[in-house]
């Protein structure tokens, strides 16, 4: 089992690139401006750990109705970014965050996506 670093939850349905395709650059950068701006709420009170890397980031989203939701589409850029730039690791590269864990369910009582950093081995 893999020490959890960090962890912090957004209560609000994960965007999907679906939702984006075709977009104009405004409402894609609109978009991605919230996402940064909920992970930074999100993360406000805590303290980024040491980095000793390579780490795993895990992306678990949940929605309250049963319809479904493909998981290769949810977009998590956003969120690494600002947990990049707000210390959490040197950079969102291959070398520092080797793994990017996807997993969700429906039918949850809310809507959200909850995040966690483990180090790997």
């Amino acid at each position: 089992m893999s020490a959890v670093l960090f962890s912090f939850e957004v209560a609000e349905a994960p965007m999907s690139w679906n939702t984006l395709a075709r977009k104009h650059y405004w409402t894609f950068k609109q978009a991605f401006d919230r996402w940064k701006w909920l992970t930074s709420a999100a993360v406000s009170e805590i303290s980024p750990p040491p980095f000793e890397g390579p780490v795993r980031v895990v992306f678990e989203a949940g929605w309250k109705g049963r319809r479904r939701h493909d998981i290769d589409n949810i977009v998590v850029k956003p969120i690494l970014d600002e947990l990049k730039a707000r210390g959490f690791f040197p950079d969102d590269d291959a070398a520092h965050v080797a793994e990017v864990v996807l997993k969700g369910s429906t039918g949850c009582q809310e809507d959200g996506l909850k995040v966690s950093c483990e180090r790997i081995g």
